[in-house]
């Protein structure tokens, strides 16, 4: 499957390869950190081994791929979407990590997933790491050009036609959460925050 190839064609000039680093960079050393939507798993494998992982995605072609990219950690494999993940049994987590995923998901699904979260009385609510694509309001005019491509990108990647991007940053503040750190990369293109709710 060609899922990284194209993960990289979406990704121009080496910021793939740049952003999994700041994103690791940032992770705790050491916890249960949950990756929602691991893909092949090769972008994680500069994580800890310290770190405990659970990867969570609903392809079995991509949890096949990640067991052997991520065959040297500690790994829980849990095939599910985000909107169907059972959290239950689950080890609670201290990081969630979203690699290019979030602008993909409906606000209506992420209430859904805080209330999950929510259920599980956990001590601390877990710090959000999201790599993503750029926030709609601040497009620039080549941004509003590359939409298409991204988007069809990704229609020919999962089989999954997806008509829009969303705002996730702005989805995440009406949320009540608030940015420790953020990473821009072509001019506002691809972002990285760590996020806390307040």
């Amino acid at each position: 499957m060609a899922y990284d190839g194209l993960a990289r064609l979406g990704v121009p000039l080496g910021v793939w390869s740049r952003s999994h680093r700041e994103l690791i960079k940032h992770l705790p050393s050491s916890g249960v950190v949950w990756v929602i939507g691991t893909g092949t798993g090769t972008a994680l494998k500069a994580m800890p081994p310290s770190l405990q992982i659970v990867s969570i995605d609903a392809s079995v072609q991509m949890e096949r791929r990640a067991q052997k990219a991520l065959c040297q950690h500690r790994v829980l494999f849990v095939r599910a979407s985000m909107q169907e993940l059972d959290m239950a049994g689950l080890p609670s987590p201290d990081a969630i990590v979203f690699p290019y995923l979030l602008q993909l998901v409906e606000p209506e699904a992420w209430r859904t997933f805080e209330d999950k979260i929510r259920a599980l009385n956990l001590p601390k609510w877990p710090g959000l790491y999201v790599l993503d694509f750029f926030n709609p309001p601040r497009q620039r005019f080549w941004h509003r050009l590359y939409i298409p491509v991204l988007l069809n990108l990704y229609a020919w990647s999962s089989g999954q036609r997806v008509h829009q991007l969303n705002d996730w940053f702005a989805i995440l503040e009406d949320g009540a959460y608030h940015s420790l750190h953020s990473q821009i990369w072509l001019q506002g293109l691809v972002e990285f925050r760590v996020l806390q709710k307040k």
